[in-house]
């Protein structure tokens, strides 16, 4: 009975195969539907550092962070695909290269440290930064080297459409009292980095978010207006610049050697 099994089981098989079309034989565009089935995920594709956790509130709530962490120093794709989806990266290089690119065009990145958006877009390589399409990234007031050098990365990739910005309340403070934003925010009044002004810049953005996340909440603005408050906030650069140092005047200089002869003459 079980060798008659067998026997029907390996004849199905058989005119199966019969009816099978390798994979490489369809049109691109059905390829692509296959690399998107196995590789396309509902929720954003949370980068981090596992050592640090961002201090500001987080716009996706935790249950749809449902993907592999990037470990530090290895943010490479195959760490954060499913098992079925890294297989594909293994079958050929044609294949690889096919399914790699849709895997960052139709995914969202979402990044809680700049050093780790930094390192992850540089070792992309360009053509894959070329096709990344959406991007999620925090920011905190520490950091506005990292962000520098991010934002000006983020212009190179020319295929991004979808920016979200969160902006812990550390780097946003009001001028006129020092004090952290609440629900009423008034952008003319806010401190914010020169870099911003660099994300301005960017070309083909179709949807801007800006998230706010002061302690006691947070606050998204509607992706029609992301254009306006990253504009607003250029507009703030100029407002909040900090003057610079004081030039030295020969009177200044007289009194300085002044009050250096009046110390030496105590001391002797």
């Amino acid at each position: 009975m079980a060798r008659r099994s067998a026997r029907i089981l390996e004849k199905e098989l058989a005119e199966a195969r019969k009816h099978q079309i390798p994979l490489m034989e369809l049109p691109r565009e059905f390829r692509d539907k296959i690399y998107e089935a196995c590789l396309a995920f509902d929720g954003a594709i949370f980068v981090r550092d596992k050592t640090r956790e961002p201090r500001c509130l987080q716009p996706t709530p935790t249950k749809y962070r449902q993907r592999e962490d990037f470990d530090r120093g290895m943010a490479s794709i195959e760490s954060s695909a499913t098992a079925q989806g890294r297989k594909l990266f293994y079958v050929s290089k044609q294949i690889h290269d096919e399914a790699v690119s849709v895997f960052y065009r139709k995914n969202t990145f979402e990044f809680t440290s700049l050093t780790e958006m930094e390192m992850f877009i540089r070792n992309m390589g360009l053509s894959n930064q070329h096709n990344l399409r959406s991007v999620i990234v925090y920011y905190e007031a520490e950091y506005p080297p990292e962000f520098a050098r991010t934002s000006k990365l983020l212009t190179e990739c020319v295929g991004l459409r979808n920016l979200t910005l969160v902006l812990c309340d550390a780097c946003m403070v009001y001028t006129d009292s020092g004090r952290a934003p609440g629900y009423q925010f008034d952008w003319a009044e806010l401190k914010v980095p020169r870099a911003f002004g660099t994300l301005l810049r960017i070309r083909g953005l179709d949807n801007v978010r800006v998230v706010l996340s002061p302690r006691a909440g947070y606050f998204v603005a509607p992706s029609n207006r992301g254009f306006e408050m990253l504009a607003a906030m250029e507009d703030a650069i100029q407002v909040t610049k900090k003057p610079g140092p004081v030039p030295k005047t020969p009177k200044r200089r007289k009194a300085k050697k002044r009050a250096q002869k009046k110390r030496m003459s105590a001391s002797t």
